[in-house]
């Protein structure tokens, strides 16, 4: 890589672009966030079942910067919008992740259209969104930002999106069912620590990284 190259930090989780911006400085960093329904087949094969919007933010919320890689992506099939505010935009993806793969591990390999027909897991999906919400926007808060995620609104959003999947089989509870190691700690061990560091109560989040660490264990 040479000193102009940009690192775009195409991944799940909270704080990966923290890392990349201590190795590579925090002007080169972006971060992407593919709303996507796709699974990995055999090498060089990616099954994309439904949607296809990546959102791309700039790790210091750059205008021009956005810019830049608004433009060199403009030719490409995906639909790339961009996020004024990066940390927020991980903070919503968060919200559909931590309870719908969550549950779908901790269901025991299950997929989306279970938990949306059942009553018991529809309620428990909600209920770990709106702490993941209310941790998301104490963060938000904590790092000086206006922009706050509009809890009902963004929940009925979700939902509705979710209806529209399927039977669909979240990347998490297909390491699980597969027998490979689980991408936790990203995805739920750091917005657990920062939820409890804020004082945001999150008492189901914390229970659900618990159970998932410990069926993660000796993988």
């Amino acid at each position: 890589m040479g000193t102009d190259t940009r690192i775009l930090v195409l991944m799940n989780g909270l704080g990966l672009e923290d890392h990349f911006a201590a190795w590579f400085g925090p002007e080169r960093i972006f971060g992407g966030l593919a709303f996507t329904c796709i699974n990995r087949g055999n090498p060089g094969h990616v099954h994309h079942l439904g949607y296809g919007t990546v959102t791309l933010g700039h790790y210091k919320d750059n205008p021009a910067e956005i810019e830049k890689a608004l433009k060199l992506w403009s030719g490409s099939k995906t639909s790339v919008i961009p996020a004024a505010s990066l940390l927020k935009a991980r903070w919503e993806k968060l919200c559909w992740n931590i309870p719908f793969s969550g549950l779908c591990v901790a269901g025991g390999g299950i997929t989306t259209d279970r938990i949306m027909s059942n009553a018991g897991l529809h309620n428990e999906s909600k209920a770990l969104m709106e702490e993941v919400i209310s941790a998301g926007n104490a963060d938000l808060a904590h790092h000086g930002e206006s922009a706050a995620i509009d809890r009902d609104a963004f929940i009925d959003s979700m939902f509705k999106k979710t209806s529209t999947m399927g039977a669909y089989r979240p990347s998490t509870m297909i390491d699980f069912v597969e027998g490979r190691a689980m991408e936790i700690d990203a995805i739920f061990g750091e917005p657990l620590r920062r939820a409890r560091a804020l004082g945001a109560p999150v008492p189901r989040l914390g229970l659900l990284t618990a159970l998932l660490k410990s069926l993660n264990h000796g993988r």
